[in-house]
């Protein structure tokens, strides 16, 4: 089939479309306007908690997750963290500052070196460990290998890391790579993508059934950490296998405008409380279904 041909047919496979699938970019990382758009995606910020997990309840965090709170050490305590002068701190926590420190004091710096991105990497690695979010029994995570089915084409949607229980995709992470991101709405696009990528793989596993619904999106950058959460329905995602889709996909970002702080006691906080409840959501999904 020449080009000329597939570009007709991609056309023809989504009727009333303005958008065309060949105009897209060649892997979900070069995504913009244009293609959240044509998948029909509308983001909208919230800075209410319920609105991204419904069944919250108010600040509980997990026993297991009370170390990393550290109430004492703000921004300033954090940047000239000492480990040795902190051996009160048990080696967790003391670990956890320590990576943090890194990343805070990178950015400090105003680098736009290319491996800038690994202080982060090494941090959020520290900290999932901590959260729990792997617990080699039914949780567990994996670097990222999705692609995004759309008509016969393929899109490579890889994040940095794919949470699961047992097989099925609970939620997918992306590390922002430079603090000063200049994509398309900081990469929320490219999260967005990620999570219909993660949803095929369920549904294509399910053999045609989604579950779960819900999914959810980590998008950290530096030491400021956001989350997505989105509901699929069957005929979005059976859509996709035909070409582009009629029905709009909702994404509720929270909070507003910025993420919450590591670096931040309070917000940091916050942050553990929403880490517990993903975990309690991924631990509730019946993957025999």
């Amino acid at each position: 089939m020449t080009r000329n041909q597939k570009s007709k047919r991609r056309r023809d496979s989504s009727s009333d479309s303005e958008y065309d699938i060949s105009s897209f970019g060649n892997s979900a990382s070069c995504f913009a306007q244009y293609e959240e758009n044509a998948l029909n995606i509308k983001i909208i910020e919230t800075d209410t908690i319920k609105d991204v997990f419904p069944t919250y309840l108010g600040s509980s965090v997990g026993t297991d997750l009370e170390h990393l709170r550290l109430e004492e050490f703000d921004y300033d305590r954090i940047v000239t963290f000492v480990p040795t002068q902190h051996r009160d701190l048990g080696e967790h926590q003391r670990r956890f500052l320590l990576k943090l420190k890194h990343v805070l004091q990178n950015d400090a710096a105003d680098t736009s070196e290319s491996g800038a991105e690994s202080y982060v990497r090494v941090m959020v690695d520290v900290f999932l460990d901590e959260c729990k979010l792997d617990d080699a029994l039914e949780l567990e995570i994996v670097p990222s290998r999705l692609k995004m089915k759309i008509c016969d084409e393929h899109f490579f949607a890889h994040t940095d890391r794919e949470g699961r229980k047992n097989e099925t995709l609970v939620w997918v992470l992306q590390v922002t790579k430079h603090k000063n991101d200049i994509r398309y709405n900081n990469g929320d696009i490219q999260l967005v993508a990620g999570l219909i990528a993660a949803c095929q793989h369920n549904y294509n596993i399910g053999n045609g059934k989604i579950n779960p619904r819900v999914l959810y999106g980590i998008n950290i950058k530096s030491d400021r950490i956001s989350i997505m959460r989105t509901t699929f329905s069957e005929e979005y995602i059976s859509s996709l296998f035909r070409g582009l889709p009629q029905q709009q996909l909702e994404v509720l970002k929270y909070p507003k405008d910025r993420g919450l702080k590591l670096s931040d006691p309070i917000e940091r906080s916050q942050v553990l409380y929403l880490v517990t409840e993903l975990r309690r959501h991924a631990l509730s999904i019946d993957t025999s279904l």
